[in-house]
């Protein structure tokens, strides 16, 4: 049977209405939750004086930004096994940002002059629209300067692995088979990048989107030694609107294992270069807990939190809250991920 495909023109015109629409995109307050989410977070820090006072401090990074876990899944670790000629170590449990850090974001990181190497003149000419698009054309250096002043860090590139392929390691973030029109790739035409979490049945069960197209990714390290042969210490994966779109990894000729990496200087800037952030969730939680407030509706929100982690959070959590003097918070995290 044959598929027509729609024409470019027309598809076009359909993402941009959905972003103007208000499909599920970057937070530009950094927490990169959803449009209903931020509007259940803004009634409930506002019911009171107090708890909008405690919702500035809580989970509050560089430069204000409350509830920073609201934008995070839980990934729960494990071991890969990724083949000949890769080599990674076990992944931790890590908490990750739902999308990539985003033009507002990185505006706002500019205005506190902690980034004097970037040129001020390509994030002016990124213009007002597009603060919910990907931030790109940093350096591996100036991305994790934003990501440790926010107490977050840049993937490894077997997190990333991780985080993209599942436990399993499954060929597509979202699952293991090839689906048209999920992801801002050269397949698409549109030849520029769209806001983040555009393509909601992109994302990964865990709930991270655009690891597949719109923006290629910084990561730390490398995954395969073919890369080290050709110099590259460092680089990025997933891709971008520039690249086809290609499985997370596929067999060679030589009956190995490919992987969707390109290899940068760490130097490197390109218009479809960004970043996103994560944190090992046991160091984070252990960091940010105590700062947390007691306050009722910001508890209550901590277990929505835990809620949408589920019970793959529940060992660390489990162990977190049993320890004595832990903090509310951390109880609150647990009770919501048992619902």
């Amino acid at each position: 049977m044959k598929i027509r495909r729609a024409p470019r023109v027309l598809l076009g015109a359909c993402l941009v209405l959905c972003v103007s629409l208000g499909l599920q995109g970057c937070d530009e307050g950094g927490a990169g939750s959803s449009l209903a989410t931020r509007a259940s977070s803004a009634a409930a820090s506002s019911s009171t004086a107090s708890s909008a006072k405690a919702s500035a401090a809580l989970g509050r990074a560089a430069y204000g930004e409350p509830l920073a876990v609201e934008g995070m899944v839980f990934v729960p670790g494990c071991s890969l096994e990724l083949g000949p000629g890769a080599t990674c170590p076990a992944v931790a449990d890590l908490l990750v940002e739902r999308f990539e850090v985003s033009r507002g974001q990185w505006r706002r990181w500019l205005a506190e002059g902690s980034a004097e190497t970037f040129p001020l003149a390509e994030a002016e000419a990124w213009g007002v629209d597009g603060d919910t698009w990907p931030a790109t054309w940093m350096t591996l250096e100036e991305a994790e300067d934003y990501a440790v002043a926010r107490g977050l860090r840049l993937p490894t590139a077997c997190e990333w692995l991780r985080i993209a392929g599942g436990q399993r390691g499954r060929p597509w973030p979202w699952g293991a088979g090839r689906a048209r029109a999920v992801a801002n790739t050269l397949e698409l035409g549109l030849g520029r990048l769209l806001a983040c979490g555009t393509f909601e049945r992109g994302r990964s069960p865990e709930g991270v989107h655009d690891l597949l197209g719109n923006a290629a990714e910084w990561t730390r390290g490398r995954v395969t030694e073919s890369l080290a042969a050709r110099g590259h210490r460092d680089g990025a994966l997933g891709g971008s609107y520039r690249t086809r779109g290609r499985p997370l990894s596929g067999p060679t000729s030589e009956g190995g294992l490919a992987y969707n990496e390109q290899g940068f200087d760490r130097r490197h800037r390109a218009a479809d270069l960004g970043f996103r952030c994560v944190a090992g969730a046991e160091e984070y939680l252990r960091s940010q807990a105590s700062g947390w407030s007691r306050d009722a509706a910001l508890l209550g929100r901590l277990r929505s939190v835990g809620q949408s982690w589920g019970g793959a959070a529940l060992p660390l959590l489990e162990r977190l809250a049993a320890e004595e003097g832990a903090a509310p918070g951390l109880r609150a995290l647990l009770e919501g991920a048992r619902r």
